[in-house]
């Protein structure tokens, strides 16, 4: 994948150089889901989005929240996981 934000530039860090199933962006950084089932974000460590800590998987869906540093991701069990590198919004 290649992704670059709003004002036109590479994400820093890059996304990561594996085949995604699935990617979902907001502002200036974003989430995708890998073919194994995890999750990994990128974007702007201005926002912390490298810092959402996602736990472990299998997901079969991501979806990045509007608030820039948080993320939720629908396991195959069902179940909704949503994580924040902010703990007020962590869930």
């Amino acid at each position: 994948a290649h992704c670059w934000n709003r004002y036109g530039e590479p994400m820093q860090p890059a996304p990561p150089q594996v085949p995604l199933q699935e990617i979902s962006v907001a502002g200036d950084h974003a989430c995708g889901l890998k073919l194994d089932g995890e999750i990994e974000c990128w974007g702007s460590p201005a926002f912390e989005a490298v810092a959402v800590p996602v736990p472990s998987g299998p997901y079969k869906s991501v979806e990045v929240g509007s608030s820039l540093r948080s993320a939720c991701g629908l396991r195959v069990d069902g179940r909704l996981t949503c994580c924040s590198s902010d703990p007020d919004y962590a869930h």
